[in-house]
């Protein structure tokens, strides 16, 4: 998995960086973005299956900035801020979760676990099980030519 990091301020970006790192082996790659701005162009230039997104910023928030670029359904948001009053708002943009800062690992961990089950409902959605041959096969749809 991909993830971005969205933030004003480099020390709570890298801190949340190296707790991925050190605890997520399922990123093989995490960037950070210092502003709005910066995350604007990354997320315009690549994919990203999680975004970690501060919603409070200089240039804009992270609710422009979601207005502003195209983000994929598949795309999980986890918002991060000091503020809670956010946090409404953050789940109407479709977040997965709300952490406030200072993040707790535990909080985030928990955050993981809804990706991780999120991500396994959605890969049992693209396939389907097949009986064949007197055994079940699981096949995924897109590799399915006819039936």
């Amino acid at each position: 998995m991909k993830a971005l990091i969205v933030d004003d301020e480099s020390m709570p970006a890298e801190y949340l960086a190296s707790v991925l790192k050190r605890n997520f082996s399922e990123f093989a790659e995490i960037e950070v973005a210092l502003g709005a701005t910066s995350g604007k162009d990354k997320l315009e230039n690549k994919y990203y299956d999680v975004l970690f997104l501060d919603v409070d910023m200089p240039q804009m928030t992270d609710f422009e900035l979601l207005e502003e670029v195209i983000v994929p359904d598949s795309t999980k948001i986890i918002f991060i801020t000091a503020y809670e009053e956010y946090a409404l708002k953050a789940f109407r943009a479709k977040a997965i979760d709300y952490l406030v800062k200072p993040i707790a690992e535990i909080e985030l961990f928990k955050a993981m676990q809804k990706i991780s089950t999120e991500n396994r409902a959605e890969q049992q959605k693209e396939s389907i099980t097949v009986y064949s041959d007197n055994e079940y096969h699981v096949v995924k749809q897109a590799e399915i030519i006819r039936i």
